[in-house]
């Protein structure tokens, strides 16, 4: 909950009672989550938040990614891999070690829509690096947390 609230410029955060879908929308700047009670575990719930905080890293007002794309199209499968890398890296941070599995198939199965082209892990991984920094309120210059 820490890392949650201590994101700087953090979109609006809301809790979907009636849908079992997380998503993050550009266009609201806002994520919105089931309640922590829908998920099999907390583990799962924070994976899935983190998972939408990363693609929330890439509005205009941040990274400025390129967001907003169609579903299984090129750009939207290498915002998955933004998300997904930057889930991992938010899960690591915390101790949350349980997700690894289910991130390392979930960013398989974006890659295979990349053509397995390795050269998509490495930037999906150095984007996530950029969103990890942003949250945690890394300087990227500096190298210190600005908080």
């Amino acid at each position: 909950e820490k890392l949650v609230s201590d994101y700087k410029n953090a979109p609006k955060i809301t809790n979907d009672e009636v849908s079992n879908s997380a998503y993050y929308s550009s266009a609201n700047d806002e994520i919105v989550m089931p309640n922590i009670g829908q998920f099999d575990t907390s583990e799962s719930y924070y994976s899935t938040l983190f998972h939408e905080m990363g693609h929330s890293t890439g509005h205009t007002t941040r990274l400025k990614r390129e967001l907003g794309n169609l579903f299984g199209s090129h750009a939207y499968s290498k915002e998955e891999l933004v998300a997904e890398f930057s889930a991992a890296f938010l899960c690591r941070e915390v101790g949350i070690d349980s997700q690894i599995d289910q991130s390392t198939a979930y960013v398989q199965s974006w890659l295979s829509k990349l053509k397995d082209n390795p050269k998509w892990l490495i930037w999906g991984a150095q984007q996530a690096q950029k969103a990890f920094d942003h949250i945690m309120g890394i300087d990227p210059y500096k190298n210190e947390t600005s908080h």
